[in-house]
């Protein structure tokens, strides 16, 4: 069964996301920042990184790339709604351009659930 990391860290979206995950048939495990997830990848044999872009300290760029360093093979999607108090449409594109530059998946907010998981088997292998 592919083993999926999600990083995000507002708890309802996180828990959301692994939520919709369990229910595809994927074994989910959960953290709230970038150095969390840096340590669970360390310690677990993860098939996928789900993590969000925007959070505080390691934000998902910078996650994206230590990753990428340690494990330059493990597939990453990226998610982002921009800072919807913050910021724009266009501040979304520039997000998924720069994850899409640094190898990864990239998909904004609100998700399309369906997409979202037929990119989830492209890249781990389908459980529905």
């Amino acid at each position: 069964m592919p083993k999926i990391l999600v990083v995000e860290d507002d708890l309802d979206a996180r828990k959301t996301l692994a939520e919709i995950l369990e229910c595809a048939g994927y074994q989910v495990s959960d953290v709230e920042s970038g150095a969390k997830a840096l340590s669970r990848i360390d310690q677990g044999n993860f098939n996928l990184v789900i993590t969000d872009i925007l959070m505080p300290g390691m934000d998902g760029v910078e996650l994206i790339r230590r990753v990428h360093k340690v494990r330059p093979n493990l597939p990453v999607i990226a998610i982002t709604g921009g800072g919807e108090r913050r910021g724009s449409a266009r501040r979304v594109d520039s997000y998924l351009s720069t994850v899409r530059h640094l190898g990864a998946t990239g998909f904004d907010k609100p998700l399309d659930y369906p997409a979202f998981l037929r990119s989830v088997g492209n890249l781990v292998g389908s459980r529905v």
